[in-house]
């Protein structure tokens, strides 16, 4: 398949046998809900639920990882990371994978920069090629905080593909995170 997606593919075929959830995140996860690779791409992210820290670190075994903790990278030996904790740097043979720990409940994924803002976890995690991927209204709302020009570009090639409840859904969560957003005009969901 040559679609600008090989290495999303490539990722996909790593994380085959994971026995958790896990999903493409960031802008990769935004190309694959629009169908094309849209703009350049400098990193992919990957997501998994904050409880399968300890599987993902064991199924990597080979992978050597360190954690972000106040924007400076220390080495992961797969002790339990808890919030403000989120981000993973991991690099196996010269190539690297970025992992992003996910809140959630038995229910709900869960914004780790606001508790209230949640999703139905079968509503966070979508499959576009056959690839699992953050459900593109959850990006958005990340990128939303500071937005910069890639962020903005994402937001346009996705608002008119979003479904109404998505639309609806990142309109309710930006008046939460971020109100006054210029994106809440633009989603037109008068909720």
């Amino acid at each position: 398949m040559n679609n600008g997606f090989e290495e999303c593919h490539e990722v996909h075929k790593l994380m085959t046998n994971f026995p958790e959830k896990w999903f493409i995140a960031g802008g990769w996860a935004i190309d694959l809900a629009v169908g094309r690779q849209t703009r350049e791409h400098h990193d992919l992210e990957i997501g998994i639920l904050r409880d399968d820290q300890k599987a993902v670190f064991l199924y990597l075994a080979n992978w050597s990882f360190r954690k972000v903790v106040k924007g400076e990278l220390y080495s992961w030996n797969g002790e339990q990371l808890e919030l403000p904790i989120h981000e993973l740097h991991g690099v196996y043979q010269g190539r690297e994978l970025e992992i992003l720990l996910n809140e959630h409940d038995a229910e709900d994924w869960v914004f780790r920069r606001d508790s209230s803002i949640r999703r139905p976890l079968e509503k966070s995690i979508l499959h576009f090629g056959g690839i699992p991927c953050l459900a593109p209204e959850i990006v958005l709302l990340y990128k939303s905080t500071n937005p910069r020009a890639k962020d903005e570009k994402d937001f346009k090639n996705m608002l008119p593909l979003l479904q109404i409840d998505q639309a609806c859904w990142l309109n309710d969560a930006l008046k939460i995170h971020k109100p006054g957003h210029h994106w809440i005009k633009e989603l037109k969901c008068f909720t």
